[in-house]
């Protein structure tokens, strides 16, 4: 079944562990990804055949802490303007193609795109269809730093 992601109706959050200036801060925040597109499709049937794209604007990420409003100004400008570099790479994309499954639970070996470059990303999630609906919570790691996510 395909399924279309869109960002009015759902919510995206991904929680950082991060390294670097962050955890400096003593901080792996939780973010809100704002504006995203993607499309999705599984069939627990056969899972070898399942794909996923997702395209995230990388200006519409937020942090949902409960943290002052200095400390969240300060992280979302670092963020945007220090790590991401949004004016020079305004998308994120990750796409993967093919999964291995185990009861609710898939596998899928994608590629991220992030800051102008792409790696390849193994993301393990929690799947459940809801009629129409699909809910994806999940756990990946790049560089050494983890990160946990929901759609």
């Amino acid at each position: 079944m395909r399924y279309i992601l869109d960002d009015n109706p759902s919510r995206f959050t991904v929680r950082a562990f991060s390294s670097g200036m962050l955890s400096m801060m003593g901080h792996s925040p939780t973010i809100a990804i704002r504006k995203f597109t993607g499309e999705a499709e599984y069939d627990s049937a056969a899972p070898a055949q399942a794909s996923l794209r997702v395209t995230i604007r990388a200006d519409s990420l937020e942090v949902t802490d409960d943290i002052s409003g200095n400390d969240r100004k300060e992280i979302e400008s670092a963020m945007q303007q220090k790590v991401l570099e949004i004016s020079k790479y305004p998308e994120i994309v990750f796409e993967a193609k093919g999964a291995s499954a185990s009861q609710n639970r898939i596998t899928m070996n994608g590629s991220l795109t992030l800051h102008g470059d792409t790696q390849r990303l193994p993301v393990t999630a929690q799947v459940n269809i809801l009629g129409d609906m699909i809910r994806m919570t999940g756990e990946f790691s790049t560089a050494g730093r983890g990160s946990a996510w929901c759609i």
